[in-house]
């Protein structure tokens, strides 16, 4: 196992440390990951060994780990005390047989090395690892699935009836090798949609398996957009390339679920978040401009305009006349308008 992790990430090796720092040393690392979990050792805690790692591959969190036979337990009380850990993980083990239990009603299960075990952060769950164990894991969210809690359940205890469940064990045994290749970006895209299709077609009907891609594909773009608001380079063709489909299959989608047209609401949001950092005086007018997207400050100045019905340069000196505290930038997030009316202020 590579034993280097990213300057972004964390580590932990036990190997030096006396037996009674190791069990804390683990309790800690697991509690810093949102992971909280009791562990018991089935042999003595001076032959305990763990040696683990987290990293980022773009937008997914990965953990890896090698160490002696252990006993893992996430109960409801961990469960309970997490309430914002709502990942959804994918483990594969590269040695032994791990059994263990999952949910609320304790369901048992067995994997062998070379296959993926999946389970939910947001229920309970147990593995007894007896041969010791070399995995690694990838933590997505609930909120990059964007698909019900129950079908995300459903999944966990059937992956084997999704027809890609081979395709993402792949993806899942070449990830280590990747952390540092310029094609992470792509690569976690394309592991979050496979995953998705995964759960769709493991725990949902066929009407989720089938309707999956389209529904979370606006929900998807608009992160998207918001993470690249400020580059001038971003356009319908790139957003429809980053996600794997057409340009006309993206317009499609998005007008199926916004009363807007994309560009529209590109444009609505880098005009909102323009509004935010004039009132605040921090920048030059032509500094915004080109900080939210905008190729010059004549282009701007015209759009602001239409929106507002002020200039930049007003809309600024409105608020140097006001006791108001400015507003700080907004917070990323789909579909929230950050706007406020300059006629409002009286």
């Amino acid at each position: 196992m590579q034993k280097g992790v990213p300057s972004r990430g964390s580590l932990l090796d036990t190997t030096r440390m006396t037996p009674r720092r190791r069990t804390r040393a683990m309790t800690e690392f697991l509690e810093a990951q949102s992971m909280p979990m009791r562990f018991e050792c089935t042999r003595s805690v001076g032959h305990m060994q763990n040696w683990s790692a987290t990293w980022d591959l773009d937008s997914l969190k990965v953990l890896q780990a090698q160490g002696a036979a252990i006993r893992w337990m996430r109960g409801p009380h961990e469960v309970d005390a997490t309430p914002d850990a709502a990942y959804f993980v994918i483990s594969y083990f590269g040695r032994g047989v791990t059994t263990g239990t999952r949910g609320f009603d304790e369901e048992e299960f067995t994997r062998r090395a070379g296959e993926i075990l999946l389970y939910d952060l947001t229920e309970p769950y147990g593995m007894d690892l007896p041969d010791g164990y070399n995995a690694f894991g990838l933590l997505i969210s609930h909120t990059q699935l964007d698909l019900p809690v129950a079908v995300i359940r459903r999944a966990v205890r059937n992956p084997r009836d999704s027809p890609v469940h081979r395709h993402v064990a792949r993806i899942c045994a070449a990830v280590p090798s990747l952390q540092d290749n310029p094609a992470a970006e792509s690569l976690a895209e394309v592991t979050v949609d496979l995953t998705r299709t995964l759960i769709a077609t493991a725990g949902g009907t066929p009407a989720d398996a089938a309707d999956a891609p389209a529904v979370t594909l606006p929900l998807r773009v608009e992160r998207y957009v918001l993470e690249h608001l400020r580059e001038t380079s971003l356009s319908a063709a790139r957003i429809a390339a980053t996600h794997y489909v057409s340009v006309r299959q993206l317009y499609y989608v998005w007008s199926a679920h916004h009363d807007e047209s994309l560009a529209e609401w590109i444009m609505f949001q880098r005009l909102d978040r323009a509004s935010h950092a004039l009132a605040r005086g921090e920048d030059t007018i032509t500094s915004v401009a080109h900080l939210y997207g905008f190729a010059d400050a004549a282009h701007f100045s015209r759009r602001f305009r239409e929106r507002y019905g002020v200039t930049p340069r007003d809309w600024r000196a409105l608020w140097q006349q006001t006791t108001a505290c400015p507003p700080a930038d907004p917070e990323p997030g789909p579909r929230q308008s950050y706007a406020f009316s300059a006629t409002s202020r009286g």
